[in-house]
């Protein structure tokens, strides 16, 4: 709607019922907080996005705004396949600063962290170094950053489990 009001020329798909040509990011998982979000408009013509900004902020509802733009080839790729990995803020509250310091360096000097997961209901084998892209202590909150990968990637709580425990994956508090 806000780009509507703000009257972007947003390219509509072909048919019976043209849709605005939209991209998104990939979904936060279920219960988890996004402080950003990434997302494609295809658009008519040659658009300079800052001429858009200002009048789409002003429709956009309270507490959601955009904070940068940039401009792409007409061929690039999709946003959802442009993205390499995904931070998250994991507060664990029942584990000291020492300790988060100790685990993520644990698991940072291993060679190897194998972690059986279920997927469409059948068990597979993961190495969550292959996936754990980076890990952080930043005061007392542990910045995850996961990969996206082909062949089966590791969700956030299954990667707070390899770092931290399994205690820890089920009360964490995620950003």
């Amino acid at each position: 709607r806000a780009l509507r009001m703000a009257k972007v020329p947003v390219v509509n798909s072909q048919g019976i019922r043209p849709r605005m040509k939209l991209g998104f990011g990939p979904a936060c998982p279920t219960g988890i907080e996004s402080e950003a979000e990434y997302f494609d408009v295809f658009c008519h013509g040659d658009v300079l996005p800052q001429d858009y900004v200002e009048s789409l902020n002003r429709w956009l509802p309270d507490g959601m705004m955009i904070v940068d733009f940039d401009t792409l080839p007409w061929k690039s790729p999709a946003i959802n396949s442009a993205l390499i990995a995904n931070t998250y803020a994991v507060r664990a509250e029942n584990i000291s600063s020492a300790d988060l310091h100790r685990l993520v360096e644990e698991f940072t000097m291993s060679d190897r962290a194998l972690v059986r997961v279920m997927r469409k209901k059948k068990p597979k084998i993961l190495d969550a170094k292959n996936h754990i892209v980076d890990a952080a202590v930043v005061g007392s909150t542990v910045h995850i950053k996961l990969g996206f990968a082909q062949g089966g990637s590791l969700k956030i709580r299954e990667s707070i489990a390899v770092l931290l425990g399994m205690d820890a994956a089920e009360t964490a508090k995620i950003r």
